[in-house]
């Protein structure tokens, strides 16, 4: 996800590369034996600073994504619903961000004892996670394996419409060996969505069944052990 989002935001690595500096820090000397709080009070005001923003770009380019992601995945799956919810360690109210510097603070002030005892952070954005739902069902407990496939196909679509819409950018698209796990009318669903002027790079053990327009549409290569051999009209 990190990834995905320095696309859009070309600031987003190295302000993670900073928390991943500080956090370091933090937890180098939470372990020594004597602890100046002072001194761990300024590395912990740095490190909520810096997380505020990770909080706030990650939120942003996940709502994002949720503008797009139910009525892709709803073509390609006529499944309503699927949404990426953005799971903080720390419980944050994205809707109200006043004073959310100190209300991190307190937090670690709270947790500080147990961060002493095990000598390290255990809240904060690298303990962050997301997950993807279908009206309100965590698709990692209550999905298939298709339907867990066809989520990331989903998301990483929505990802296009955002390079689209704020970047104004085409990127080249690499599907390997995604049909593998899609039965015939997805896979159609799928080439249908991805027919427009971008660059995309698609391998596959199969052509049969795929609607013939959508590959004569398409120049195909075959390859075998590893080396080109033909170009297949």
């Amino acid at each position: 996800m990190n990834i995905e989002i320095s696309q859009v935001y070309t600031e987003y690595l190295d302000i993670i590369a900073n928390y991943n500096k500080i956090l370091k820090i933090r937890n180098n000397y939470l372990k020594e034996k004597n602890i100046d709080s002072n001194y761990l009070d300024v590395i912990t005001d740095k490190l909520t600073e810096i997380s505020i923003q990770i909080y706030l770009i990650r939120n942003k380019y996940i709502q994002r994504i949720n503008d797009h992601i139910s009525k892709i995945y709803k073509d390609l799956a006529e499944t309503n619903g699927l949404k990426i919810n953005y799971k903080t360690s720390i419980d944050i109210d994205f809707k109200n961000t006043d004073n959310l510097k100190d209300k991190l603070k307190d937090f670690y002030n709270s947790k500080l004892e147990n961060d002493i005892k095990y000598g390290t952070t255990r809240y904060g954005p690298h303990k962050d996670d997301f997950e993807f739902t279908v009206n309100g069902r965590n698709l990692k407990f209550f999905g298939s394996q298709g339907q867990q496939r066809m989520a990331i196909l989903a998301f990483k679509l929505s990802e296009i419409e955002i390079l689209l819409k704020y970047k104004n950018k085409k990127p080249i698209i690499l599907l390997d060996d995604v049909f593998s796990e899609l039965d015939l009318y997805k896979k159609n669903n799928l080439l249908k969505f991805l027919d427009r002027e971008l660059q995309i790079i698609i391998t596959t053990t199969d052509l049969g069944n795929i609607d013939k327009k959508i590959i004569e549409k398409a120049r195909n290569y075959k390859i075998e052990n590893g080396t080109y051999i033909e170009e297949v009209e």
